[in-house]
């Protein structure tokens, strides 16, 4: 097995007591505890969706999708052992992070289990404080204190707790749906395909899952640009974007999206290391140079796995002719390489050309790099002078029109722009990109996107899932998706759709920030605090992250730790965020919340904010006039799901703020 990444799971150690003793006595019978022992765990484990990792001759190591499917095997453990023949047995449960390295299960969460369950009494089950946390308000559970201790080998105190499990929910009758994508694996809600997904009572035959593990997997880095001139490298990132495009059309191939790809370029990461990371079988990268009217490509298929070249791929051809169907010859390349049948849609799709026109495509990716260079309005501007010039010169060219839809939309919904306004400019460019060629991923996507803007879910979930079926690989499909399912609060859905997108782009704090928010809307709070203790390990300086744990720091009560969490954040404005305003009104501090307060006021009057930013500052006063004067103003689905939020969805005052969600609301 390769190495893997850190994941947060419910770890389970088990010990059988008095083995060593009973080896010396009567080595048969110690044989045959040991038999019970691992068949009793291989059941149980199973019956619960859990993976028993290791067997230490007496004792045992296994992870479960929650720690409620962990507390609950550990008590039907111990029941089938204390059966006849009795085995004697300790416990002890830990959540915490994992990772498979070297051949061995390593971290801080293994030791931290082990040590809880030797601590625990025989026939006894011990869990440590963040599982008692996260379990502590289930019915079928009672908890008792044990104490504080130092355990062997770690740096902290650990509260340990008994419990007791006093009924069996059971695997088979509790709603299963929240652990096919086991949020604390990062594993990907595989559905099946042809199966069906049912949304606002009608049903649909498609499947948001990636690849299975037995399909091939790509990434193609950005071509390194050997043209000193092309200070952007726009050309090496756009050919590697057009034939990732390509490839995402075929069925039997995973492709990494375009992010993951951006993140690593400049990393120097061997191969074997972007394997382990993101799972990946190949890996295409190389350089791209142009000279006169002629272009070279040298680029390389790798077996990442092995870090071993397959075979060398060399391209050279006329900049003004034929090179704009060079994405096209090198994906059937790769293709026939890696040995993928094509069915004959998908022979289509490869011969297919977005435009003819070489200076419009130029300027296409020209947009398309400063598009996703980031949210300064310099960078989208000339995004948007690009595009254009790419419709003038070719004004069939339904991408360029996307591109320059998503421009507009750039940053709306999220506090940057007014949404109502972003649609004026959008609505229109994104219709007629879909006019021109319904068939395309971003077509697809941009007006997937505009319906969930305009509040129109149903042609919003079907746009975006057209666009997925397209492109599997564009994790903010996946992410557009899951902000829809939290709308109408199928937080289920939307946690299997956000962990999708992870699995596409596993390094983005804003994905996971995403995926922390849906386990505090759907109430889930332990889980969703110890989620983003989870990524703040990896990401300690992660500003949206940082915000995320003051925010559920608030909801949870804790204002003085949740206000220097706000103010440790790596950002100038720290001291004037909108969720700290709303923590200092709740403490009592009125005088700090009034200067952040004042502060976004008159930042309002010079640029756009969201209203719902000042709205809540008032709400943490309790100044309840201002909070409606200001909601009635806010236009972005995205902020009006803020947790603190959820008790005005009900007043009568702001109906109509709320209006989308009246067909869900209980």
């Amino acid at each position: 097995m390769q190495s893997s990444a850190h994941k947060l799971a419910a770890i389970v150690f088990t010990d059988i007591v008095g083995y060593t003793a009973t080896t010396q006595l009567n080595e048969q019978k110690a044989l045959q505890l040991v038999q019970k022992h691992e068949e009793v765990i291989e059941t149980c484990a199973k019956h619960y969706g859990g993976e028993v990792l290791n067997y230490y001759g007496d004792g045992s190591l296994s992870t479960f999708p929650s720690v409620t499917d962990a507390i609950e095997a550990a008590g039907m453990i111990q029941e089938r052992m204390g059966a006849d023949p009795p085995v004697p047995l300790r416990v002890g449960i830990h959540l915490g992070e994992i990772y498979f390295k070297d051949g061995k299960y390593l971290g801080d969460g293994i030791n931290i289990a082990s040590r809880i369950q030797s601590e625990a009494e025989t026939g006894q089950i011990y869990v440590s404080e963040a599982v008692y946390q996260t379990a502590k308000n289930k019915p079928n559970f009672t908890f008792e204190e044990i104490g504080t201790r130092q355990l062997k080998n770690v740096d902290h105190p650990v509260k340990i707790h008994r419990v007791h499990v006093t009924s069996y929910i059971g695997a088979s009758t509790r709603k299963r749906s929240s652990k096919k994508y086991s949020w604390l694996y990062w594993t990907v809600a595989l559905f099946i395909i042809g199966g069906s997904i049912f949304f606002l009572g009608r049903q649909t035959g498609f499947s948001t899952a990636p690849a299975a593990d037995d399909i091939p997997s790509i990434l193609i880095l950005p071509f390194e640009g050997q043209n000193p001139a092309d200070e952007e490298n726009y050309f090496g990132v756009g050919v590697a974007d057009e034939i990732r495009s390509k490839l995402s059309s075929i069925s039997q191939l995973e492709v990494k999206s375009r992010s993951s790809s951006l993140f690593l370029q400049d990393k120097n990461w061997s191969a074997k290391e972007i394997a382990d990371q993101l799972e990946v079988q190949y890996i295409l990268e190389g350089t791209i140079r142009q000279q006169d009217d002629q272009v070279y490509l040298n680029l390389s298929l790798i077996d990442a796995r092995e870090d071993q070249v397959i075979q060398p791929i060399d391209y050279r051809g006329g900049l003004n002719t034929d090179f704009t169907g060079v994405q096209n010859e090198i994906a059937r390349t790769v293709i026939e390489l890696i040995k993928i049948t094509l069915l004959p849609e998908e022979q289509e799709k490869l011969r297919k050309v977005a435009t003819d026109n070489v200076e419009a495509y130029k300027d296409y990716l020209m947009g398309l790099t400063f598009l996703y260079k980031g949210s300064l309005s310099e960078y989208q501007k000339k995004a948007e002078q690009y595009f254009r010039q790419a419709i003038q010169e070719d004004s069939g060219f339904a991408v360029a029109y996307a591109g320059l839809a998503e421009v507009f939309m750039y940053g709306a919904g999220f506090g940057y722009k007014s949404t109502v306004e972003a649609l004026e400019n959008a609505q229109p460019i994104a219709e007629k990109a879909y006019q021109l060629d319904p068939t395309l991923a971003k077509t697809n996507q941009v007006m997937g996107t505009i319906y969930l803007y305009l509040g129109n879910f149903i042609q919003a979930e079907e746009k975006l899932q057209k666009a997925i079926e397209i492109d599997p690989s564009y994790e903010l499909s996946y992410a557009y998706l899951a902000l829809i399912y939290r709308a109408i609060g199928r937080y289920d859905q939307a946690l299997d759709h956000m962990n999708i997108a992870i699995r596409l782009h596993p390094f983005s704090p804003t994905l996971k920030y995403n995926f922390f928010k849906v386990l505090l809307e759907a109430g889930r709070m332990e889980e969703a605090i110890a989620v983003i203790d989870s990524f703040l390990l990896d990401y300690p300086q992660s500003n949206i992250l940082l915000f995320g744990k003051g925010l559920g720091l608030t909801l949870q009560g804790a204002y003085d730790e949740a206000i220097e969490t706000f103010l440790s954040r790596p950002v100038e404005t720290r001291a004037f965020n909108w969720v700290l305003g709303y923590t200092y009104g709740l403490k009592g501090d009125t005088v700090k919340a009034r200067e952040v307060l004042e502060y976004l006021l008159e930042k309002a009057k010079k640029t756009y904010i969201s209203p719902s930013q000042i709205a809540c500052v008032y709400l943490g006063l309790g100044d309840m006039e201002k909070v409606y004067e200001w909601f009635d103003k806010e236009d972005s689905i995205y902020f009006k799901l803020f947790p603190m939020f959820t008790e005005l969805r009900h007043d009568p005052r702001l109906k109509e703020a709320f209006a989308f969600m009246q067909p869900f609301l209980d």
